[in-house]
């Protein structure tokens, strides 16, 4: 209704996922009023990662987001979201894994790197392409800022990802149209 091509939900644990837990399954659910929409889910233990895909699709998305961009120290302290890029490798097996599990296509969500000191955007672009992602994003700045370009591989279009979550969701959930 405003212009939005899809929506993402919000955030939620491939580990919560795995064990059922209530929380992290009410993150999961979509209104036909979203559509196209995904499930975005976080982790750094690719089997796990896979295994909640399982418990994702009885949500029936229309793709998974797997989001390895959060700079929440939460999330970070945990050895997710945007800690996962000084893993690469990990990176490869995660998306290797969830894009094998999902009978859906798969994006993933990245930040240009770590630190200013360690700016490998490219390199994980690569690692996520070869595991059989669908789309990535990169969020165009190091952990804590927001903000950046997404890639479609398909389409080989870019656009823009403003990184303001708050004005997303309004334009996902219809509650105003964007500034």
């Amino acid at each position: 209704e405003f212009g939005a091509i899809g929506c993402i939900g919000e955030m939620a644990s491939s580990k919560g996922i795995s064990m059922n837990d209530r929380k992290s399954s009410e993150l999961l659910s979509l209104s036909d009023a979203e559509r196209p929409a995904g499930v975005q889910i976080f982790g750094d233990v690719p089997e796990i990662m896979a295994k909640a895909i399982e418990t994702c699709m009885k949500y029936s998305p229309d793709f998974i987001d797997i989001n390895m961009g959060c700079p929440t120290p939460k999330i970070v302290n945990n050895g997710d979201g945007s800690a996962l890029l000084k893993t690469p490798e990990k990176i490869g097996e995660i998306v290797h894994k969830v894009s094998s599990a999902s009978p859906v296509p798969v994006t993933v969500k990245i930040r240009k790197g770590w630190d200013d000191d360690s700016i490998n955007a490219v390199e994980v672009a690569k690692i996520i392409e070869q595991g059989d992602c669908d789309t990535r994003q990169n969020a165009g700045r190091v952990l804590q800022r927001n903000g950046g370009l997404g890639y479609n591989k398909e389409s080989k279009r870019i656009g823009f990802n403003s990184g303001n979550r708050q004005r997303r969701y309004k334009m996902c959930r219809g509650c105003e149209k964007n500034d």
